[in-house]
């Protein structure tokens, strides 16, 4: 049982201001991907978009034709528990004097602040680097307590969130299709072939039906920074002599995820803030206390937050890593 006193109530508020004041956000990638949602429970569910499809030509005075709706796939997310500690003996608490164990406290809420925003970038930036396992990943698979997630470690249509042309995916009108491209390095001709994929052929909804899909991110790591620029911001086609107007210039926004992206040749192209959820379920709790069996005193952090996705639609990998 924890033991709260009046010493430890005014350090837990003074590791608030610690944590707030020390915190001095590093630029954050994932806010640019995700769509961020607020969440009020251990998972989430939902059903994948269908639309009743177009209208039907009903003649003067005559019925309107019912039809009964299409159900979609059952989409599932699901919030994690992060957390971490430090503690003291209460021999150490008694013996040296409050300065140290408080500046120690102040350091490690510091540090807290910038682990927060590390831990969600290398969890966010995992959907795309494990996106392509063929078997999933447990990231992808919402079951908590009491609930199992039917999809497993894939995602809500049985399959891995980027499905190469060998293993399409099937929409609830019968079509199928793919968003992976194998050997695919960036240049200017592979990410036409993504873009027109994106367009032309994935630009359908769960009736099969046509829907706008504009892709407006290129996604790369630190090593594709440079190619990706001269790809998007050459005023003339790179790499050739025919003087041709760059057609891809500016035609997305690059955003480069510096060390979290952990294959250093694999891009995507996507629609920011689309078919990506980043759940947020509890905001940042500290606290500080005394165990009432050791006697030691302890500092903690608690934070949770998770993952959905519910359209794979607006997202392609190229040249991803397809198994663990």
């Amino acid at each position: 049982m924890a033991i709260r006193t009046a010493y430890t109530h005014a350090i837990t508020e003074k590791l608030y201001d610690w944590y707030y004041e020390s915190y001095d956000p590093l630029p954050s990638v994932h806010d640019k991907i995700f769509r961020k949602k607020e969440s009020k429970a251990a998972y989430e569910a939902s059903v994948s978009g269908v639309g009743m499809g177009k209208l039907q030509k009903t003649p003067e005075m005559q019925s309107i034709q019912y039809r009964d709706p299409m159900e979609g796939y059952p989409v599932y997310g699901k919030n994690d528990t992060f957390t971490d500690g430090i503690k003291f003996s209460k021999q150490t608490v008694d013996d040296f004097p409050k300065s140290y164990i408080e500046n120690i406290l102040k350091d490690t809420a510091g540090t807290w602040g910038e682990a927060v925003q590390a831990t969600k970038e290398a969890f966010y930036a995992d959907v795309f680097n494990k996106g392509a396992y063929t078997l999933g990943d447990p990231m992808f698979n919402a079951s908590v307590a009491g609930f199992t997630d039917p999809s497993g470690n894939l995602i809500y249509d049985g399959k891995c969130l980027f499905t190469p042309v060998g293993a399409k995916r099937s929409s609830k009108g019968g079509g199928t299709y793919y968003n992976s491209i194998a050997a695919a390095a960036l240049s200017a001709a592979n990410l036409r072939t993504a873009y027109e994929l994106m367009t032309v052929t994935n630009n359908r909804n769960e009736r099969d039906l046509p829907v706008s899909i504009i892709p407006d991110t290129l996604l790369v790591p630190a090593s594709l920074k440079f190619t990706a620029e001269e790809i998007l911001k050459s005023e003339k086609e790179p790499y050739v002599s025919t003087n041709t107007t760059n057609v891809f210039r500016n035609i997305v926004n690059l955003v480069v995820w510096n060390a979290y992206l952990t294959d250093t040749e694999a891009w995507f192209l996507g629609c920011a803030h689309k078919g990506l959820i980043a759940m947020d379920r509890e905001d940042t709790i500290l606290d500080y206390f005394q165990d009432e069996d050791t006697k030691a005193f302890k500092a903690n952090i608690w934070v949770r937050f998770g993952l959905k996705i519910d359209n794979w639609r607006f997202w392609v990998g190229c040249n991803c890593e397809i198994s663990a």
